[in-house]
């Protein structure tokens, strides 16, 4: 499928054409305090270049932030966005849930979407769903058509003038090119601080207690939900007696 690039994003088809597509494995590491990040620093300053954020420093505010990385949209997912949105609900948090292509072929999901648009939190794009969880494999024209997909996806249910925004990479598995494609559709990448992807939330209390800072983006799997919303909004509680916790873009 054919996809307009974003008029303002600066990024030609000759110039992701020159990109690099080795794959780069974002996974910082948390301890003695602080965020380690073992990247060479030219490849940050690339990531840079092409709008790719792996904290909150960006946004210029005295927050933290938390995402939810969503995959397939069966009963179960639907069962954890509800219970994170009703965690969500009663701390006064808002969020942003990145969801692949699969999320919108659940049963359920429209008024799902539609519940979480209107309690004012945001869909974000996490690509497609691939055994291999690195879309870096797919050529340009692949990459577009499945970012295109989460789009057309939330359009259908949320209409043709809503618009997503930012994007996230599966398992944070991503090319130079990869980040030049996303902003060239006008996407902004986000990855993380902190990922907390354990079956079930009985350590992130712990993990955000230890781990939340100004400018964290602390994203939680949704499997590690299980539908437990009084666990969830008890570290979001956590959360929010260290740090403003704000939503990705500033809001």
């Amino acid at each position: 499928a054919d996809v307009t690039p974003a008029p303002t994003s600066g990024v030609s088809d000759d110039e992701i054409m020159g990109l690099p597509t080795d794959t780069i494995t974002w996974s910082p590491d948390f301890s003695d305090g602080a965020l380690k990040i073992t990247l060479d620093s030219s490849i940050l300053e690339q990531m840079a270049k092409y709008d790719c954020i792996y904290d909150g420093s960006s946004f210029g505010q005295e927050a933290a932030y938390i995402t939810f990385d969503v995959g397939y949209g069966d009963e179960q997912d639907v069962k954890n966005i509800e219970a994170a949105l009703d965690a969500l609900k009663n701390t006064n948090i808002k969020a942003i849930f990145f969801v692949t292509d699969q999320f919108f072929t659940g049963n359920n999901i429209e008024n799902v979407v539609k519940r979480l648009v209107s309690e004012g939190h945001l869909i974000g794009n996490r690509g497609k769903l691939m055994e291999s969880s690195n879309m870096s494999v797919l050529t340009a024209e692949e990459y577009r058509a499945a970012l295109k997909t989460v789009e057309d996806g939330y359009k259908a249910i949320m209409g043709q003038d809503a618009s997503i925004k930012y994007f996230r990479p599966m398992s944070g598995a991503f090319s130079i090119r990869d980040l030049a494609i996303a902003k060239q559709m006008g996407y902004t990448t986000v990855l993380w601080t902190s990922l907390y992807a354990s079956e079930n939330l009985d350590k992130l209390d712990n993990r955000i207690s230890a781990e939340l800072q100004k400018n964290s983006i602390f994203s939680i799997m949704a499997y590690s939900v299980n539908g437990d919303a009084s666990a969830l909004e008890s570290a979001l509680n956590t959360a929010a007696s260290k740090y403003a916790i704000k939503q990705i873009g500033g809001q």
